[in-house]
């Protein structure tokens, strides 16, 4: 399923911005076709060995390690999931301005979960992690844990901020968001033109 991630990810981050209607379902079935073709091919390795060139244990080491030679299609497939981070990464920076403080920690939480696997991607390429082991299917298990925890915390998928900001700065009254404690907590551009 890894194959999957980047576009699957890419998805959401297009649909936190407010971005969905550019991404109909031509262009979604698009996003899945590098994928379908990287799980063939690695299902059909053998026959072919466009993703592998070879697969062997390492020698000399405590515990069972294997290495990987890389095929035409690996790094294929390796552009296309760093091209889908890449643009959920901008997509995210461009959002940063424009949105609210009470949303930052969500914007940093899908942050989080497109930088790690992709500096574990580059600490790997460079041959810096323990053993020349491959972090990135383990980083993926703490992004999708920390994906898990926004949604419990922060209501990442109830509430779309991008969504709600548009509804709420195109009203033409004046709203002012109190909480529990009558405390000022967000407010539209009307209002501050009503209560400077």
């Amino acid at each position: 399923g890894m194959p999957f991630i980047p576009p699957l990810s890419f998805i959401l981050v297009i649909h936190y911005v407010g971005l969905e209607k550019f991404l109909g379902p031509l262009k979604k079935a698009a996003l899945f076709a590098i994928p379908t073709a990287t799980t063939l091919l690695v299902f059909t390795n053998d026959a072919h060995h466009l993703f592998y060139r070879s697969v062997y244990l390492r020698e000399g080491t405590a515990s069972p390690m294997a290495d990987v030679v890389a095929g035409e299609w690996y790094l294929v497939h390796g552009g296309f999931s760093f091209a889908c981070a890449m643009a959920s990464v901008v997509l995210l920076l461009r959002q940063w301005r424009g949105t609210r403080s009470a949303y930052r920690g969500q914007l940093l939480t899908m942050l989080g979960g497109v930088l790690l696997p992709l500096g574990a991607v580059f600490l790997y390429l460079l041959g810096l992690t323990p053993n020349g082991m491959d972090p990135v299917p383990a980083i993926l298990s703490l992004t999708s844990m920390l994906y898990l925890w926004s949604i419990f915390t922060t209501d990442l998928l109830t509430v779309a901020p991008i969504a709600k900001e548009a509804v709420f700065e195109s009203m033409r009254d004046g709203v002012l968001v109190l909480d529990a404690a009558d405390r000022l907590v967000d407010y539209n551009q009307v209002a501050t033109r009503i209560i400077p």
